[in-house]
């Protein structure tokens, strides 16, 4: 007779290659059977920033996990199903306090800008595994022969298929397989899957990175775990990542295993899955200090491109006012002040005959000053990753509490003994539910012609024209010798244009990126320009 077990039985085993081109591993993974957890995560971003988010990641959540009592899981999950297992919720917390520090790393280290990591992570817990995913990594199931893939690729590739947009048969040609649509340390809120289900005897789960299930196909995958050769799990490890850089080396190579031979007690069936939704202004608040408490944030240093301007342009959709900076002095500490009187030399004289009259002599340039409406406050972390960009004041809501709304206002800049310096009678913030990009863009050009005393726009724009700027990540290994073409008319090579634009006539436009072969990496319909418009087209 068999005598019953009381507990769950699990063994867990991991490792990692650098493959045979990458000179550095920016895979990184932790598990631990006391803690019946396990995390991987796949950087990416030049000068070794893969290789800092992936560790940051892992760091994050393995402190989490390990005491959840320091880090207020119920306040940054609050907007969650009370319904939700507390692990998932854990879990979640863990995943939204990475994204966030890596996103500080990133804004604060001008050389790591761009780093992300994917991150797949389980936590075993009376007879349930506890699933969240963001990115291209991968979790599978190997169940009585059967392989089941868990999760389902953020990436641009995964969506054309689901749009039905290209076929299998299209994807031994497809050359972007890595470019993800979701990633952690990317933007300061991150949407989640999770995943729960109910685990049976003699279950086996793998986790895994890109560079193994682009090397080997399931079948191969489930044909190498069913192997009865392997003399441990490690051994099946070590077989999965010999086998895949055999194949393809082409990019760091990790798998993990967590195997069930025995379930004390085993549940009934039961399959969740649940998208969690970004995270809100407040819970991003709350991230962030309990960050400051646990965590250094780096001292960010100077130095911005042009191309980082154009990223946030095309992010700006609240109302906040910002400093756009065109000089090469490093700009003063950040001051949230209601009137930006730090415009001016603390030693700024007038004289007796003119309490108007400024003199001008020791007036220190600025830069120039921009009102600017956002459609939701979480762009302000967009700005704020822009190292020549200030945020001098970005209110909640007006006196008496009275909400931010639409309509005409006057904006006027004053100094401390309230002498006007500018006015605009005629600022008019746009409702949400009437938001219009392009109008209130032209109405901004419109008015730079108008009057030869107004300020003029940062870009010159010709007449009877529109500027436009592609946005989006570029990879120099996959659009080196790429080229724009405009309703199927070539422009010229991608490099060329990313940081000055190129200009188009009033009307309707297809705009397509193609390989140096004419193959179609990319492409965006029905985009319309206007004459004066300034325009950034996401890819």
């Amino acid at each position: 007779m068999k005598e019953a077990v009381a507990h769950d039985v699990i063994f867990m085993a991991a490792g990692t290659d650098v493959g045979t081109v990458r000179k550095n591993n920016e895979d990184a993974f932790y598990f631990s059977n006391k803690n019946q957890l396990f995390v991987l995560c796949d950087g990416m971003g030049g000068h070794e920033s893969g290789e800092v988010a992936s560790k940051l990641a892992v760091e994050t959540v393995q402190h989490v996990i390990h005491k959840p009592e320091n880090f207020q899981i119920a306040e940054v999950c609050n907007d969650l199903p009370e319904n939700l297992p507390s692990e998932i919720k854990t879990l979640v917390a863990a995943v939204r306090f990475a994204n966030r520090r890596i996103l500080h790393h990133a804004i604060n280290t001008p050389q790591k800008r761009g780093m992300g990591t994917t991150m797949i992570a389980a936590h075993f817990q009376d007879g349930m595994i506890h699933t969240v995913h963001i990115g291209d990594s991968r979790i599978y199931r190997l169940r009585k022969g059967k392989l089941e893939q868990l999760t389902s690729d953020h990436s641009w590739l995964n969506e054309l298929l689901e749009d039905k947009e290209i076929t299998e048969k299209d994807l031994e040609d497809f050359n972007d397989k890595n470019v993800l649509t979701r990633a952690l340390g990317t933007y300061p809120t991150v949407k989640i899957d999770a995943y729960i289900e109910n685990v049976e005897e003699g279950d086996l789960y793998l986790f895994c990175s890109d560079g193994l299930h682009n090397a080997l196909s399931d079948d191969n995958i489930r044909q190498l775990l069913s192997a009865s050769v392997h003399s441990s799990l490690q051994d099946a490890v070590d077989s999965l990542i010999h086998n895949a850089k055999k194949t393809d080396g082409s990019d760091n190579i990790t798998a993990g295993l967590m195997y069930f031979p025995t379930i004390g007690a085993p549940k009934s069936p039961y399959r969740m899955k649940k998208i969690i939704p970004e995270e809100s202004e407040s819970t991003g608040q709350l991230l962030d200090k309990n960050l400051k408490n646990h965590y250094a944030i780096p001292i960010a240093k100077p130095g911005i491109s042009k191309k980082w301007i154009f990223l946030a342009a095309a992010a700006i959709l609240l109302m906040t006012a910002v400093i756009f900076p065109n000089w090469n002095q490093h700009p003063s500490e950040n001051v949230n002040a209601g009137i930006p009187s730090a415009l001016f030399n603390e030693n700024l004289q007038r004289t007796a005959s003119d309490d108007n009259y400024l003199n001008t002599a020791d007036l220190k340039s600025a830069g120039s000053v921009v009102l600017v409406q956002l459609r939701d406050r979480k762009y302000i972390d967009v700005l704020q990753s822009l190292e020549y960009v200030k945020i001098l004041d970005a209110p909640v809501q007006f006196k008496k509490n009275i909400p931010i709304h639409a309509g005409t206002f006057t904006w006027a800049i004053a100094d401390n003994s309230d002498n006007i310096l500018y006015k605009n009678n005629n600022i008019e913030i746009k409702p949400l539910d009437n938001w219009s990009y392009e109008s209130s863009n032209q109405n901004f050009a419109s008015t730079n012609r108008s009057s030869e005393k107004s300020a003029a726009s940062y870009t010159d724009i010709p007449e009877n024209r529109g500027l436009v700027y592609l946005v989006g990540v570029f990879p120099n290994s996959t659009y080196k010798d790429s080229e724009i073409y405009v309703n199927d008319q070539l422009v010229g090579k991608l490099d060329n244009y990313l940081n000055d634009g190129f200009t188009l006539r009033p009307g309707q436009y297809t705009v397509t990126i193609r390989a140096n072969s004419g193959r179609v990496q990319n492409i965006k319909r029905d985009i319309t320009v206007t004459d004066g418009q300034i325009l950034a087209v996401e890819f």
